[in-house]
This record gives C-alpha cells, sequence and structure tokens, in this order.
C-alpha cells in the first residue's frame, strides 16, 4: 500500500512537495511545543492527509470522534493504514466510535 500511496502523491503534488525540511522541523517544533503545553493541535501534519481525506472521507468520521471526547491532537500514520489520537492525561474520559470500519482501539 505504502508504494501506491507514494506514487499517488506524487501525482497529487506534481513533483511539487509541499514541504522542505527546514519547514517540516520548524513545523514539528510547534506541534511539539504545543503538545508539550497541553494545547489543541488537530490535525497533526502529515504529507498523505491531503489525498486521504479526499479519497477516504471517512477518516473525517473518525476525527470528529477524537474532537468529540476531547483529543487535542489527532493523525494517521504514515500512508494511512491506521489512526492515533492524543488527550491530555487529566482529561480523557475514554473514546469509543460505531464506526463500522475500525477494527481496534488500543489505549496506552
Amino acid at each position: 500500500m505504502t508504494a501506491d500511496m507514494f506514487a499517488r502523491l506524487d501525482e497529487y503534488f506534481h513533483d511539487e512537495w509541499k514541504s522542505t525540511s527546514e519547514r517540516a522541523c520548524s513545523e514539528a517544533r510547534q506541534v511539539f511545543d504545543r503538545l508539550v503545553r497541553g494545547e489543541f493541535c488537530g490535525l497533526l501534519p502529515n504529507d498523505f492527509s491531503d489525498l486521504l481525506l479526499r479519497e477516504r472521507g471517512e477518516y473525517r468520521a473518525l476525527f470528529a470522534d477524537f474532537y468529540r471526547t476531547g483529543a487535542i491532537a489527532w493523525g494517521i500514520s504514515g500512508s494511512g493504514s491506521s489512526a492515533f489520537a492524543l488527550w491530555n492525561k487529566n482529561d480523557f474520559r475514554g473514546f469509543s466510535t460505531a464506526l463500522p470500519w475500525v477494527e481496534d482501539v488500543l489505549v496506552f
């Protein structure tokens, strides 16, 4: 799946990737600082996000469930084979979703 997603990503960006190393490092530092402070971040940066949200709208429903349950950040791993969310430790009250395609929910 990953090789296919990279090929589609190349088509999507037409060889003009949005990010440079400097921009990616700056973005990562900003997100990390916000998370350390426990601030809301929403969807975390991922080169695949725009493409996946366009092609697989069901991620929006899952992200809405994350938001509804108080997550401060969420995202997709790699090319979208899994999703995750982050909550402030003291604010976490559990997570549930009625989405039939969500196979497992792991809480650490």
